[in-house]
Formats: structure tokens, C-alpha cells, sequence
């Protein structure tokens, strides 16, 4: 008797977990606030935010670390970081600008906010 109690209790834990996580599979998605074209230079954000890397000293090494997953930023004038994120139907403006290291762009996108976190989901990258 003590075996059943003990199996239907796991079982409804098991089916309690797995309803609680299916509701989260929808992830909700942020506010955009339009689309905008912002010029500036292409950062890789690990070497960025642990020791500054930037500008075209730091360029072979963004561009390493680009190429090995780190995550892409774009630096304005006005001092903004953007975290580069890819337009998952539209991939290859993404691709390109992460092929830019330590350069200067000009990228058109949908720009969002989240916990203090800004982004531009990429459209188009030219070099500038």
C-alpha cells in the first residue's frame, strides 16, 4: 500500500512540474518600440564588459571571439551599447555583421527593451 501511495504521489508531482513548465513554453514577447537605423562599431560584449576591448586595437579579437559565439553589440556616439540579436526569419543581415568586428556600421532594425537591457533585432547591416 505504502508503494501505490508513494507512485501516485510522484506521478502527481510529475504531472503537476510538467503542466507548470508547458505554461512557460510561450514566451511572451517585448514591446518594440520600432524600427530604427543606429550607426556605430561592432563590439564583441565579453571583451567589452570585462576589460573594455574596443576600437580597431581590439579588432582581431573581437572578431576571434565573434567567430566562437560570444555575443555581438554595437557601440553609437552617443555612447548607447545595443545588444545584437538575429532576426530569426531573417538571418543573414545577422551573420554579416557579425563578420564585422571593430568596425564602424550603420544597422537598420526593431529596437527593444527589456530589464534594462536594449537591443536592435538586425534587418540590414551595411559597413560604413
Amino acid at each position: 500500500m505504502k508503494k501505490i501511495t508513494l507512485l501516485l504521489s510522484c506521478l502527481g508531482l510529475f504531472i503537476s512540474l510538467n503542466l507548470l513548465f508547458a505554461q512557460h513554453m510561450d514566451h511572451p514577447k517585448s514591446a518594440p518600440s520600432g524600427i530604427q537605423t543606429l550607426e556605430g562599431e561592432v563590439l564583441d560584449m565579453v571583451c567589452f564588459m570585462a576589460h573594455n576591448g574596443q576600437g580597431k586595437k581590439h579588432k582581431e579579437c573581437a572578431q576571434k571571439c565573434l567567430n566562437e559565439g560570444a555575443p555581438a553589440g554595437l557601440l553609437t556616439s552617443d555612447g548607447k551599447v545595443y545588444l545584437v540579436i538575429e532576426n530569426h526569419h531573417k538571418k543573414e543581415p545577422f551573420k554579416k555583421l557579425k563578420t564585422l568586428a571593430g568596425e564602424k556600421v550603420k544597422v537598420t532594425g526593431t529596437i527593444y527593451a527589456k530589464n534594462g537591457v536594449q537591443s536592435i533585432e538586425v534587418e540590414s547591416v551595411e559597413k560604413l
